[in-house]
């Protein structure tokens, strides 16, 4: 009897999704993974390469320090190159805390929601940027900065749609493999397509297309 086709098209299905995968985890050095775990330890190392990538606090470092976090931020800029968006076009998400102008946490919730509107083309930041795929991950997210003042803390919730670029699932590397963490690329730019208001929380959703 012919064997089922249907069967041959889920084994080979199959079997391509774990050669791809394979591949992917083989691309990585050890090097490369050790700036994924020293990105996503929780030990705010992160800041030290996002600053890089900013291009700001070089003053900061000694010569030794600077030189090592530059190393790992090449590396990690790198992975864009290297891995594959697994993503799947699915939804991605990222929590923050609203940094604007304004004296009063409602006064900054307010003045960042009437100056960026729908159509508005925004940066959420020009350094590389940890999003997720669950949505309540990125929605506690605010919780953990050193800048979350409780909890009418101004807080924003991006909700990326549609994208051109590579976004990159990084989890299976991560410290928080739990977290479904996601890397967004540097200089990103987004139109928001409509916005959700939680003003007894000054809380914000905003839906972005990556343009």
């Amino acid at each position: 009897m012919a064997p089922n086709w249907h069967h041959q098209l889920s084994y080979a299905i199959i079997n391509y999704y774990l050669i791809k995968d394979y591949i992917v985890k083989k691309e990585l050095l050890p090097e490369e993974i050790n700036a994924i775990e020293l990105w996503t330890n929780g030990e705010f190392e992160y800041r030290k390469i996002k600053a890089i990538q900013n291009g700001i606090y070089k003053d900061s470092f000694n010569i030794n320090e600077y030189i090592e976090y530059e190393k790992k931020s090449t590396l990690l800029l790198g992975l864009f190159d290297q891995l594959n968006d697994t993503t799947n076009e699915q939804e991605i998400f990222r929590g923050d805390i609203i940094e604007y102008e304004g004296k009063s946490d409602k006064e900054i919730y307010t003045n960042y929601m009437l100056n960026n509107k729908v159509g508005d083309i925004i940066s959420i930041g020009k350094s590389i940027l940890s999003c997720t795929l669950i949505k309540q991950v990125a929605e506690t997210a605010p919780e953990s900065s050193d800048d979350y003042r409780g909890e009418f803390t101004p807080t924003i919730l991006y909700i990326i749609d549609k994208r051109k670029s590579k976004f990159i699932n990084i989890s299976q590397y991560s410290t928080t493999s739990n977290e479904s963490e996601v890397l967004c690329g540097t200089n990103k730019k987004f139109i928001i397509t409509s916005i959700d208001k939680f003003p007894e929380r000054n809380h914000l959703n905003y839906y972005l297309n990556e343009v």
